[in-house]
């Protein structure tokens, strides 16, 4: 059977596409099948997140109840307008970043399913969670890539308007909505153009990224602390946990070897063989700091000494919050952000490799 997972999400660093389209496939993949699109105009992609929500909230109030007012179609459609009117409140305008995905998955045991004519409901039929993960990786991967590809002002928070989980009856081809019952401060930003460069730059970027397993926790963690709906403080603690896990990979993974490579090629050659004693000796002394250091001195000499102060300044922010239960706020959660992704895009672009540990 097939499970569909459609997800939009809006671009808070951009606010148009090229030549004024409208329109642009960034990424499309297989097994499992998914597109990724960037739109100005989202409203023809809402169509089954806002059927499934119209759904759930009419399930609550008894949706085939025989006493109810109208007709199905009838309390649907209103439902559906008060759906649209919430969900358009937030939109806006902008650029958004649609995600439609599909895979196969072994037909699910229905105990409680009611059809009519046009979709199916059913109830507990799905683990939602596990579904989204199937395509996670992706998902991630595109808008981590698309973080990436943004200018180094520009906001980098991105909103989840919504997402939904429905099969496809092959049989009458109609969506069947699965649901499940559980409990579950003002800043300047910018937002600009988006070039064709830009979007090249993210569809090469975002199939590497969702292929190495090993950058997909510092990258999980840095997309919950891009999304605007994650709670301030957990932003900044998700942001840095990234920017750790990272720093700890990629030097472990490439930049110690480069270092003692550079710091060989200018010593004598009498000198050389020392430097496998100095690895030794070194290789439980490194500060989180001197790691930051020879990375940003490899990857970007001219502005490596300001970068580890900016660094070091952000770990004193970070330890204060952790052994002095310091939250100042605001949280310097886009600084943080920001030399991620910069590390990030230079590490990849230069064939940094894997990173470790992550």
């Amino acid at each position: 059977m097939k499970v569909r997972y459609p997800a939009i999400y809006k671009i808070h660093g951009a606010k148009s596409l090229p030549d004024e389209a409208e329109r642009m496939l960034l990424l499309s993949v297989e097994n499992p099948l998914i597109t990724a699109t960037l739109t100005t105009n989202p409203e023809p992609d809402f169509l089954h997140i806002e059927k499934s929500a119209a759904l759930a909230a009419l399930l609550l109030k008894g949706i085939f109840a025989p006493d109810k007012e109208g007709t199905l179609q009838e309390r649907l459609a209103a439902e559906l307008e008060e759906v649209r009117a919430r969900r358009e409140k937030r939109t806006g305008k902008g650029l958004f970043l649609v995600f439609e995905c599909e895979a196969e998955i072994p037909t699910p045991e229905f105990k409680a399913r009611r059809d009519v004519e046009e979709f199916g409901v059913c109830l507990g039929a799905l683990e939602k969670q596990a579904i989204r993960e199937i395509f996670r990786p992706t998902v991630q991967g595109a808008i981590m890539a698309l973080g990436l590809g943004l200018p180094a002002n520009a906001d980098r928070r991105v909103e989840k308007l919504g997402d939904a989980v429905y099969l496809i009856d092959l049989a009458g081809n109609k969506p069947i909505y699965a649901f499940s019952f559980q409990g579950g401060h003002a800043r300047a930003s910018v937002a600009s153009p988006l070039t064709d460069s830009v979007i090249a730059e993210v569809a090469a970027i975002a199939p590497k990224l969702a292929a190495d397993k090993a950058m997909a926790r510092p990258v999980s963690l840095l997309v919950t602390s891009l999304e605007e709906a994650t709670e301030e403080l957990q932003r900044f603690i998700s942001a840095w946990s990234a920017l750790e896990m990272f720093v700890n990979g990629a030097f472990k993974s490439t930049y110690e070897a480069r270092w003692f490579a550079i710091m060989e090629e200018g010593a004598p050659a009498s000198a050389r063989p020392v430097f496998a004693r100095f690895q030794d000796v070194m290789s439980d002394k490194y500060r989180l700091t001197d790691k930051f250091l020879v990375m940003a001195s490899v990857l970007d000499p001219a502005t490596a000494a300001g970068d580890a102060a900016e660094f070091g300044r952000l770990k004193k922010l970070r330890d204060g919050l952790l052994h002095a239960l310091d939250t100042s706020s605001p949280l310097p959660t886009d600084a943080v952000q920001k030399l991620l992704l910069k590390y990030m895009k230079l590490h990849l672009a230069g064939g940094g490799g894997r990173v470790e540990g992550a």
